[in-house]
Protein backbone atom coordinates (compact mmCIF):
# COMPACT_ATOMS: atom_id res chain seq x y z
CA UNK A 1 0.00 0.00 0.00
CA UNK A 2 3.24 2.30 0.25
CA UNK A 3 2.78 2.16 -3.51
CA UNK A 4 -0.16 4.00 -3.29
CA UNK A 5 0.26 6.87 -0.77
CA UNK A 6 3.50 7.44 -2.78
CA UNK A 7 1.21 8.17 -5.76
CA UNK A 8 -0.46 11.38 -6.75
CA UNK A 9 -3.68 12.64 -4.25
CA UNK A 10 -6.25 11.08 -6.42
CA UNK A 11 -6.70 7.75 -8.35
CA UNK A 12 -9.17 8.08 -10.88
CA UNK A 13 -11.03 4.64 -11.93
CA UNK A 14 -13.55 4.37 -15.20
CA UNK A 15 -16.05 2.19 -15.08
CA UNK A 16 -17.41 -0.22 -17.91
CA UNK A 17 -19.74 2.37 -18.89
CA UNK A 18 -17.35 4.73 -19.55
CA UNK A 19 -18.06 7.04 -16.31
CA UNK A 20 -14.70 8.42 -14.06
CA UNK A 21 -14.75 8.09 -10.51
CA UNK A 22 -11.84 10.18 -8.82
CA UNK A 23 -10.43 8.92 -5.32
CA UNK A 24 -8.32 10.18 -2.35
CA UNK A 25 -5.34 7.55 -2.42
CA UNK A 26 -5.06 8.21 1.52
CA UNK A 27 -8.36 6.23 1.82
CA UNK A 28 -7.71 3.25 -0.19
CA UNK A 29 -4.21 3.23 2.05
CA UNK A 30 -6.21 3.04 5.04
CA UNK A 31 -9.30 1.21 4.50
CA UNK A 32 -7.98 -1.31 2.00
CA UNK A 33 -5.64 -4.33 2.69
CA UNK A 34 -4.91 -5.11 -0.76
CA UNK A 35 -4.99 -3.27 -3.79
CA UNK A 36 -5.58 -5.13 -6.96
CA UNK A 37 -3.70 -2.28 -9.46
CA UNK A 38 -0.13 -1.57 -10.04
CA UNK A 39 0.03 2.24 -9.98
CA UNK A 40 3.36 2.40 -11.40
CA UNK A 41 1.98 0.60 -14.81
CA UNK A 42 -1.61 1.98 -15.10
CA UNK A 43 -2.20 5.17 -16.39
CA UNK A 44 -3.55 8.18 -15.11
CA UNK A 45 -6.86 6.88 -15.46
CA UNK A 46 -7.76 2.85 -14.02
CA UNK A 47 -9.64 0.98 -16.40
CA UNK A 48 -11.92 -1.22 -14.24
CA UNK A 49 -14.59 -4.55 -15.35
CA UNK A 50 -16.97 -2.85 -12.18
CA UNK A 51 -20.23 -1.34 -13.72
CA UNK A 52 -21.39 2.24 -12.92
CA UNK A 53 -23.25 0.87 -9.88
CA UNK A 54 -20.81 -1.66 -7.91
CA UNK A 55 -17.68 1.03 -8.75
CA UNK A 56 -20.04 3.80 -6.79
CA UNK A 57 -20.98 1.33 -3.91
CA UNK A 58 -17.26 0.48 -3.80
CA UNK A 59 -15.98 4.39 -3.07
CA UNK A 60 -18.69 4.84 -0.74
CA UNK A 61 -17.00 2.55 1.24
CA UNK A 62 -14.05 3.61 0.92
CA UNK A 63 -15.62 6.58 2.93
CA UNK A 64 -16.20 5.32 5.86
CA UNK A 65 -17.33 8.98 7.58
CA UNK A 66 -20.44 8.79 5.06
CA UNK A 67 -22.97 6.61 6.19
CA UNK A 68 -23.21 2.75 4.86
CA UNK A 69 -24.71 2.75 1.14
CA UNK A 70 -28.26 1.38 0.58
CA UNK A 71 -27.82 -2.54 -0.63
CA UNK A 72 -31.52 -3.29 0.19
CA UNK A 73 -32.73 -3.10 -3.38
CA UNK A 74 -29.72 -5.01 -4.92
CA UNK A 75 -30.18 -8.62 -6.49
CA UNK A 76 -28.31 -11.48 -5.17
CA UNK A 77 -25.99 -11.65 -8.20
CA UNK A 78 -25.34 -7.80 -8.18
CA UNK A 79 -25.03 -7.97 -4.23
CA UNK A 80 -22.73 -11.09 -5.19
CA UNK A 81 -20.43 -9.18 -7.39
CA UNK A 82 -20.23 -6.10 -4.55
CA UNK A 83 -18.89 -8.98 -2.48
CA UNK A 84 -16.71 -10.42 -4.79
CA UNK A 85 -14.69 -6.82 -5.22
CA UNK A 86 -14.65 -5.77 -1.21
CA UNK A 87 -12.98 -9.26 -0.56
CA UNK A 88 -10.81 -8.49 -3.90
CA UNK A 89 -9.89 -5.40 -2.19
CA UNK A 90 -9.50 -6.35 1.45
CA UNK A 91 -12.16 -4.57 3.15
CA UNK A 92 -13.09 -7.00 6.12
CA UNK A 93 -15.86 -4.35 7.57
CA UNK A 94 -17.23 -3.88 3.61
CA UNK A 95 -17.87 -7.87 3.44
CA UNK A 96 -19.49 -8.29 6.40
CA UNK A 97 -22.13 -5.69 5.51
CA UNK A 98 -22.49 -7.07 2.09
CA UNK A 99 -23.00 -10.80 4.48
CA UNK A 100 -25.96 -8.91 6.41
CA UNK A 101 -27.70 -8.43 3.19
CA UNK A 102 -26.76 -11.80 1.76
CA UNK A 103 -29.13 -13.67 4.65
CA UNK A 104 -32.78 -12.50 2.70
CA UNK A 105 -31.31 -14.65 -0.37
CA UNK A 106 -30.27 -17.72 1.96
CA UNK A 107 -33.53 -19.61 1.22
CA UNK A 108 -32.81 -18.82 -2.60
CA UNK A 109 -29.15 -19.36 -2.88
CA UNK A 110 -28.08 -21.74 -0.27
CA UNK A 111 -25.67 -23.56 -2.27
CA UNK A 112 -23.38 -20.37 -3.98
CA UNK A 113 -24.11 -18.30 -0.42
CA UNK A 114 -22.02 -21.31 1.26
CA UNK A 115 -18.75 -20.00 -0.94
CA UNK A 116 -19.02 -16.79 0.78
CA UNK A 117 -19.41 -17.42 4.52
CA UNK A 118 -15.89 -18.56 5.43
CA UNK A 119 -16.01 -17.20 8.62
CA UNK A 120 -19.43 -15.92 9.21
CA UNK A 121 -21.25 -18.36 11.45
CA UNK A 122 -24.29 -15.36 11.05
CA UNK A 123 -24.54 -16.51 7.06
CA UNK A 124 -24.12 -20.24 8.08
CA UNK A 125 -26.48 -20.13 10.71
CA UNK A 126 -29.47 -18.33 8.13
CA UNK A 127 -28.57 -21.29 5.81
CA UNK A 128 -28.68 -24.32 8.31
CA UNK A 129 -32.76 -24.31 8.06
CA UNK A 130 -31.60 -25.03 4.02
CA UNK A 131 -28.32 -27.06 4.36
CA UNK A 132 -28.65 -28.61 7.59
CA UNK A 133 -28.09 -32.45 6.20
CA UNK A 134 -25.08 -31.77 4.39
CA UNK A 135 -21.48 -32.86 5.70
CA UNK A 136 -19.06 -30.50 7.76
CA UNK A 137 -16.50 -32.23 4.69
CA UNK A 138 -18.72 -30.74 2.17
CA UNK A 139 -18.62 -27.19 4.57
CA UNK A 140 -15.11 -27.14 4.46
CA UNK A 141 -14.37 -27.58 0.24
CA UNK A 142 -16.78 -24.45 -0.03
CA UNK A 143 -14.12 -22.53 2.58
CA UNK A 144 -16.11 -22.56 4.97
CA UNK A 145 -13.75 -22.22 8.07
CA UNK A 146 -12.34 -25.22 9.93
CA UNK A 147 -13.64 -24.17 13.54
CA UNK A 148 -17.22 -23.24 11.96
CA UNK A 149 -17.07 -27.18 10.10
CA UNK A 150 -16.56 -28.80 13.98
CA UNK A 151 -19.62 -26.45 15.60
CA UNK A 152 -21.35 -28.02 12.13
CA UNK A 153 -20.57 -31.25 13.17
CA UNK A 154 -21.14 -31.14 16.63
CA UNK A 155 -23.53 -34.14 18.66
CA UNK A 156 -25.64 -30.91 19.97
CA UNK A 157 -26.94 -29.03 16.56
CA UNK A 158 -27.33 -32.69 14.52
CA UNK A 159 -29.55 -33.65 17.99
CA UNK A 160 -31.50 -30.57 17.09
CA UNK A 161 -32.58 -31.54 13.81
CA UNK A 162 -32.96 -34.49 14.29
CA UNK A 163 -35.69 -34.08 17.12
CA UNK A 164 -37.26 -31.69 15.62
CA UNK A 165 -37.98 -34.43 12.58
CA UNK A 166 -39.01 -36.65 15.87
CA UNK A 167 -41.25 -34.11 17.05
CA UNK A 168 -42.90 -33.31 13.19
CA UNK A 169 -43.33 -37.29 12.67
CA UNK A 170 -45.52 -37.29 15.57
CA UNK A 171 -47.93 -35.26 14.21
CA UNK A 172 -48.66 -38.46 11.71
CA UNK A 173 -50.29 -40.64 14.55
CA UNK A 174 -52.90 -38.19 15.07
CA UNK A 175 -55.07 -39.25 12.06
CA UNK A 176 -55.04 -43.29 12.71
CA UNK A 177 -58.51 -43.26 12.85
CA UNK A 178 -58.43 -42.92 9.05
CA UNK A 179 -58.16 -46.27 7.77
CA UNK A 180 -56.65 -45.20 4.47
CA UNK A 181 -53.87 -42.85 6.52
CA UNK A 182 -53.53 -45.90 8.74
CA UNK A 183 -52.45 -48.60 6.85
CA UNK A 184 -51.25 -46.48 3.22
CA UNK A 185 -50.79 -43.08 3.59
CA UNK A 186 -48.63 -42.81 7.18
CA UNK A 187 -46.29 -46.23 6.41
CA UNK A 188 -45.54 -44.21 3.32
CA UNK A 189 -44.65 -41.29 4.91
CA UNK A 190 -42.74 -43.01 7.90
CA UNK A 191 -40.63 -44.93 4.70
CA UNK A 192 -40.00 -41.67 3.39
CA UNK A 193 -39.04 -39.93 6.53
CA UNK A 194 -36.23 -42.48 7.79
CA UNK A 195 -33.14 -43.51 5.78
CA UNK A 196 -30.85 -46.50 7.82
CA UNK A 197 -33.24 -46.53 10.11
CA UNK A 198 -32.62 -43.01 11.59
CA UNK A 199 -34.99 -40.08 10.87
CA UNK A 200 -33.70 -38.46 7.75
CA UNK A 201 -33.35 -34.43 8.33
CA UNK A 202 -35.45 -32.63 5.57
CA UNK A 203 -34.56 -29.19 4.12
CA UNK A 204 -37.06 -26.23 3.99
CA UNK A 205 -36.43 -26.40 0.17
CA UNK A 206 -35.08 -28.83 -2.22
CA UNK A 207 -31.65 -28.24 -3.75
CA UNK A 208 -29.72 -29.98 -6.76
CA UNK A 209 -26.49 -28.84 -7.92
CA UNK A 210 -24.46 -30.49 -9.79
CA UNK A 211 -23.83 -33.97 -8.02
CA UNK A 212 -25.21 -32.73 -4.98
CA UNK A 213 -29.23 -33.55 -4.40
CA UNK A 214 -30.49 -31.83 -1.03
CA UNK A 215 -34.47 -33.58 -0.09
CA UNK A 216 -36.66 -31.04 1.22
CA UNK A 217 -39.83 -30.64 2.53
CA UNK A 218 -41.82 -29.94 -0.56
CA UNK A 219 -40.35 -33.54 -2.31
CA UNK A 220 -42.16 -35.89 0.43
CA UNK A 221 -45.09 -33.65 1.03
CA UNK A 222 -45.53 -34.19 -2.93
CA UNK A 223 -45.02 -37.43 -3.20
CA UNK A 224 -47.60 -38.21 -0.10
CA UNK A 225 -50.08 -36.02 -1.77
CA UNK A 226 -49.60 -38.01 -5.01
CA UNK A 227 -50.09 -41.67 -3.34
CA UNK A 228 -53.23 -39.87 -1.68
CA UNK A 229 -54.29 -39.08 -4.58
CA UNK A 230 -53.50 -42.81 -6.38
CA UNK A 231 -55.71 -43.96 -4.27
CA UNK A 232 -58.88 -41.99 -5.02
CA UNK A 233 -58.05 -42.39 -8.62
CA UNK A 234 -58.14 -46.25 -9.03
CA UNK A 235 -61.34 -46.46 -6.84
CA UNK A 236 -62.68 -47.33 -3.69
CA UNK A 237 -62.28 -51.16 -4.40
CA UNK A 238 -58.49 -50.90 -4.08
CA UNK A 239 -59.10 -48.31 -1.12
CA UNK A 240 -58.25 -51.37 1.48
CA UNK A 241 -56.97 -53.89 -1.39
CA UNK A 242 -53.79 -55.44 0.90
CA UNK A 243 -54.40 -58.15 3.96
CA UNK A 244 -55.59 -57.38 6.58
CA UNK A 245 -56.49 -58.62 10.33
CA UNK A 246 -59.55 -59.10 11.49
CA UNK A 247 -59.50 -56.18 13.88
CA UNK A 248 -58.59 -54.18 10.40
CA UNK A 249 -61.51 -55.47 8.66
CA UNK A 250 -63.91 -54.44 11.16
CA UNK A 251 -62.11 -51.07 10.93
CA UNK A 252 -62.76 -51.18 7.24
CA UNK A 253 -66.47 -51.77 7.55
CA UNK A 254 -66.97 -48.53 9.94
CA UNK A 255 -64.76 -46.74 8.00
CA UNK A 256 -67.06 -47.19 5.04
CA UNK A 257 -70.34 -46.84 6.83
CA UNK A 258 -69.27 -43.44 7.70
CA UNK A 259 -68.28 -42.67 4.66
CA UNK A 260 -72.09 -44.04 3.85
CA UNK A 261 -73.66 -41.94 6.07
CA UNK A 262 -71.32 -38.75 4.79
CA UNK A 263 -71.90 -38.87 1.25
CA UNK A 264 -76.02 -38.22 2.20
CA UNK A 265 -74.73 -34.89 3.55
CA UNK A 266 -74.44 -32.03 1.10
CA UNK A 267 -70.76 -31.19 1.93
CA UNK A 268 -69.34 -34.83 1.73
CA UNK A 269 -67.88 -34.02 -1.30
CA UNK A 270 -65.24 -31.10 -1.61
CA UNK A 271 -63.79 -29.89 -5.37
CA UNK A 272 -63.22 -32.03 -7.70
CA UNK A 273 -66.10 -34.17 -5.94
CA UNK A 274 -63.31 -35.62 -3.85
CA UNK A 275 -64.99 -38.15 -0.84
CA UNK A 276 -64.36 -36.59 3.08
CA UNK A 277 -61.56 -39.97 3.32
CA UNK A 278 -59.48 -38.20 0.75
CA UNK A 279 -59.76 -34.67 1.85
CA UNK A 280 -58.99 -35.51 5.47
CA UNK A 281 -55.74 -37.05 4.21
CA UNK A 282 -54.73 -34.05 2.51
CA UNK A 283 -55.58 -31.53 5.31
CA UNK A 284 -53.22 -33.72 7.73
CA UNK A 285 -50.86 -33.83 5.47
CA UNK A 286 -50.89 -30.00 5.18
CA UNK A 287 -50.71 -30.11 9.16
CA UNK A 288 -47.62 -32.04 9.20
CA UNK A 289 -46.20 -30.00 6.10
CA UNK A 290 -46.46 -26.78 8.57
CA UNK A 291 -45.65 -28.45 11.62
CA UNK A 292 -42.07 -29.72 10.34
CA UNK A 293 -41.66 -26.11 8.61
CA UNK A 294 -41.92 -24.57 12.04
CA UNK A 295 -39.95 -27.42 13.75
CA UNK A 296 -37.51 -27.05 11.43
CA UNK A 297 -36.74 -23.22 11.27
CA UNK A 298 -36.83 -23.46 15.38
CA UNK A 299 -33.41 -25.39 15.09
CA UNK A 300 -30.40 -22.57 15.18
CA UNK A 301 -27.11 -23.76 13.82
Amino acid sequence: MDMVAEAHDKVVFQSLEGSLFPVDHINIAVICDKFPYDLNKEGPIIQTAMSNRTLKILIHFLYPSQAPPDLSGLSFDSLDEVFSVVSCWGMPLAKEFCRYHLVKYAGQYPMRILYLVEDSSTLLESLSPYLANISAELLLAFGVSPQLCIRWASATFREKSVFAMIQAEQVLDHHDDCGLWRRSIKPFMKQKLHTLGEPRVLLLRRHEEEDIVLIGVDDVFKAALETINNHWNSGDSHHFAHEETDEDMNDDIEDMEDLMMEGNSEDSEGDYGEPSFIQCCKMHLELWKKVVTQEITKVKF
